[in-house]
């Protein structure tokens, strides 16, 4: 097994300590640790049926080399890249959403 895919799975395991359903990562290095992805502007949501990188055009091909397994959300350049994870968050239906505490401000 990939240490990856083994990364990815820890952080699912440790989601059923939580009241959450899947997770939102936003800081990028901790995007890379989890997926290899090497760009930026980016965030991973994952969960017991999700592993999807978003991101934007620029990167498309890019995703593909390094995230190989992994599902994408290719945004156009009119939208954000929190816009976009809204459209995967709401696409997946998940109610409740870890975040990472010192990488996201939810004011």
């Amino acid at each position: 097994m990939n240490y990856l895919l083994q990364r990815r799975q820890a952080l699912v395991q440790n989601l059923k300590k939580t009241a959450a359903e899947a997770f939102l990562v936003t800081n990028p290095v901790n995007v890379t640790y989890l997926t290899n992805f090497t760009g930026d502007s980016s965030f991973y949501f994952g969960g017991a049926k999700n592993s999807i990188v978003i991101s934007d055009t620029r990167f498309e091909e890019q995703i593909k080399e390094e995230c190989a397994g992994l599902d994408a959300h290719i945004r156009n350049h009119n939208k954000t890249t929190y816009e976009a994870a809204a459209e995967v968050l709401n696409k997946a239906g998940v109610k409740s959403v870890a975040v990472e505490e010192d990488g996201l401000t939810l004011g």
